[in-house]
C-alpha cells in the first residue's frame, strides 16, 4: 500500500504560521494599542474623547491634527494633556501661530507636573505635596513627603495611586464665565506671568485654575489641569459647561473672523513620542501597508521554497582549457589580417617578462647584454629587433610575417632563460 504524500511539508507550517501571525496583525496589534489612556481616541475614565464629542457637536468643523505642529490656516489649537511637552523651537513655532491671530487652549499632563513655557508666557509648578496630619494622639504621615515623586510614563491612576492623591489639590474655583463655583482637582500652580491676563476660573484665596491673555494678534488660554477636559468630568453638569465656554470664551475674546469656528484637537505631541526613525513604519498610518508588504514578501520566500517542473539547465558553458583559448585567439587574429597588433603585444610581454627576471637593467634595448645571456650573436639580435619594431608599427602585416618573428621572440627568451639555469 502506498503511502500518500503530506500537502505541506515540515517547513510548510513554519511560513504558514508566519503569514497567519501578519495577517492577524492587521486586525489585532499584539505589542498593544497605540492610543494613549488620556488622549482624545480614549474612552478610559482620564480620557478625552466624550469633550471631543462635545466640541463635535458644537462647532462645525472640528478635527485633530497629528502630522504638524500647527495648523496652516489660524483657527483654535487644543492641546490637552500631552505626552511629552513642547521644546523651545516648538513653543516659539506655537508663539508665532498664535500671533499670527490663533489660538492656543492648553492643559498639562497629570504625570507631567513642571512645565516651563517662557516663550508662550507661562510655567506650571508642581503642588507641594501634604504635610503630616494629626489624628488626636498619633501623627500620620502622607504616603509621599517630598516633591520627587515618581511619575508613571503610562498614565496616573489618580483615584488609587497614593503618590498621585499626595500631590493633588482640591481647589473650589469660581468663574466669571459660568454661574456658581465647583471643585477641580490640580497638580500644578501658575507661576508669576509676565502678561497682564484674566482670570477664567481662581479660588477665594487668589490660586488661578485658569487664565486668559492676549499676545499679538491671538490669544492663550492655559488651565493648570485637564481635570475638566476628561471623559469622568463630562459627566458633571458643571465642568462640562465650564470646558466648553473655555472654548467660546477663546474664541469670542480672539480677532478672529467670526465666521472661523474651526477647532483642531493637536495629537501631535502624543504620536510623534511614539514612534521615530524606523518605528514610524509600523504608526497606525502606515502599519497597514507596512504589514501587507511583509505579507507579501512571505508569501515570494515561500514560493521560493517549492521548484515546479524540471530541473534548469544551467546555461554557463563549460570550462575552456588554455589551449582552446590560444587557438580561438589566434583564429581571431587570422581572420582580422592585422599581426602587427599580436606581435606588438608579445613585444611587450617579452619586456615585461625580461624585467621580471633580470630587474630593469635588461630589456630588448640592452642588445649586448641579451647576446651574453642567451648566446646569440649580437649582430642577429639588433637586426631581428629592428624588424619587430618595424612590424609592429606597420598597418596590415600578414600572418606569416608575425608568427615568424614571434617564434624567433621565444627563442630568444628560451635562450636566456636556459641561461639563468645554467647559472
Amino acid at each position: 500500500m502506498t503511502k500518500t504524500r503530506p500537502f505541506l511539508r515540515r517547513f510548510d507550517w513554519f511560513w504558514l504560521g508566519l503569514v497567519i501571525l501578519v495577517v492577524v496583525l492587521q486586525f489585532w496589534w499584539l505589542p498593544g494599542t497605540t492610543q494613549l489612556p488620556d488622549d482624545t481616541y480614549s474612552s478610559s475614565i482620564e480620557g478625552k474623547l466624550g469633550f471631543y464629542r462635545v466640541v463635535e457637536r458644537i462647532f462645525p468643523s472640528v478635527d485633530r491634527s497629528r502630522d504638524q505642529l500647527v495648523p496652516d490656516e489660524p483657527c483654535l489649537l487644543v492641546m490637552i494633556s500631552p505626552e511629552r511637552y513642547p521644546n523651545e523651537r516648538e513653543q516659539k513655532q506655537l508663539k508665532e501661530f498664535v500671533n499670527n491671530g490663533g489660538v492656543l487652549l492648553f492643559a498639562p499632563n497629570w504625570s507631567k507636573r513642571n512645565f516651563d513655557a517662557s516663550e508662550l508666557g507661562f510655567e506650571l509648578k508642581a503642588v507641594p505635596p501634604r504635610g503630616p496630619r494629626s489624628t488626636g494622639a498619633s501623627t500620620i504621615e502622607d504616603p509621599v513627603q517630598s516633591d520627587d515623586v515618581v511619575e508613571d510614563e503610562s498614565g496616573p491612576d489618580i483615584e488609587t495611586d497614593p503618590g498621585i492623591l499626595a500631590t493633588t489639590r482640591d481647589l473650589k474655583v469660581y468663574s466669571d464665565i459660568v454661574d456658581g463655583t465647583f471643585k477641580v482637582r490640580t497638580r500644578s500652580l501658575f507661576d508669576d506671568t509676565p502678561y497682564m491676563f484674566d482670570e477664567l476660573a481662581a479660588t477665594d484665596e487668589g490660586e488661578q485654575y485658569a487664565i486668559s491673555w492676549f499676545y499679538g494678534n491671538g490669544v492663550i488660554s492655559v488651565c493648570s489641569s485637564p481635570d475638566v477636559f476628561t471623559n469622568m468630568s463630562m459627566m458633571d453638569e458643571a465642568h462640562a459647561f465650564f470646558a466648553v465656554k473655555l472654548i467660546e470664551h477663546a474664541f469670542d475674546k480672539s480677532q478672529l473672523d467670526p465666521r472661523v469656528d474651526s477647532v483642531t484637537f493637536s495629537e501631535y505631541f502624543n504620536v510623534a513620542s511614539n514612534y521615530r526613525y524606523s518605528g514610524i513604519l509600523f504608526s497606525p498610518v502606515l502599519r497597514g501597508g507596512t504589514l501587507q508588504l511583509m505579507l507579501i514578501g512571505l508569501l515570494f520566500a515561500w514560493f521560493s521554497f517549492h521548484r515546479f517542473g524540471p530541473a534548469l539547465s544551467s546555461l554557463a558553458g563549460k570550462r575552456r582549457s588554455l589551449e582552446d583559448s590560444a587557438r580561438a585567439v589566434g583564429n581571431l587574429l587570422y581572420r582580422s589580417s592585422d599581426g602587427g597588433a599580436a606581435l606588438r603585444n608579445y613585444v611587450e610581454y617579452v619586456n615585461s617578462r625580461l624585467r621580471r627576471e633580470y630587474g630593469n637593467m635588461v630589456s630588448l634595448d640592452k642588445v649586448d647584454l641579451l647576446a651574453a645571456r642567451s648566446g646569440l650573436p649580437a649582430e642577429e639580435i639588433r637586426t631581428k629587433l629592428i624588424r619587430c619594431k618595424q612590424l609592429s608599427g606597420a598597418p596590415n602585416v600578414s600572418s606569416a610575417d608575425a608568427a615568424e618573428m614571434i617564434r624567433w621572440l621565444t627563442q630568444l627568451l628560451a635562450g636566456t632563460n636556459k641561461a639563468v639555469k645554467r647559472n
